[in-house]
């Protein structure tokens, strides 16, 4: 493995950090079903945004389809990468949905 690739030269791969897009969006739900239709990358991929706004989209969308769907596990960043867990998409948690902008 390349060490440019690692992190720390001990052979760990960096997560694929993806937005989940707009809280209310679809954003969540093509996030969800994209790793519902690619399980063998959950290793490779965390997910940055709210982990309550993906969780009310699995809901809206397990009632909606037949993909099944990753359990959403949360991840702070500061332990080391463990690539998700069978079946586990790791959520980044940031902000909350209800948070006013900053002033400008």
């Amino acid at each position: 493995m390349n060490a440019a690739l690692t992190m720390s030269g001990l052979g760990i791969r960096p997560p694929l950090l993806i937005t989940m897009g707009d809280p209310a969006g679809i954003g969540p739900e093509i996030v969800l079903a994209a790793a519902a239709r690619f399980p063998e990358r959950l290793s490779d991929v965390a997910v940055v945004g709210h982990l309550e706004v993906m969780e009310a989209a699995a809901r809206r969308l397990r009632s909606q389809t037949t993909l099944t769907l990753p359990k959403l596990q949360p991840w702070e960043g500061r332990e080391p990468w463990d690539g998700g867990g069978a079946g586990a998409l790791h959520v980044i948690q940031i902000g909350r949905p209800a948070d006013p902008p900053p002033p400008l």
